[in-house]
């Protein structure tokens, strides 16, 4: 890994917008279940949104749809 021998963060592994779309999904959704936390369809909806954005601006995701997810 040249990144981590230089010490220079490793970019982010970009994912289909359909793969980024149910992790956003399941893992805040998940969270604040977890939590007990009983949010209005709306503030999650805001909260979901919010989060893809901001994936989409650091790069993480591509617009390439139909990607497989790997676990």
């Amino acid at each position: 890994m040249p990144y981590v021998a230089a010490g220079i963060p490793t970019p982010p592994v970009k994912v289909g917008y359909d793969v980024a779309l149910r992790r956003i999904l399941r893992t805040p959704l998940a969270a604040l279940k977890d939590a007990g936390e009983q949010w209005s369809d709306a503030a999650r909806q805001n909260l979901v949104s919010t989060l893809m954005i901001q994936a989409a601006r650091d790069g993480a995701v591509s617009w390439a749809p139909l990607t497989r997810e790997v676990n």
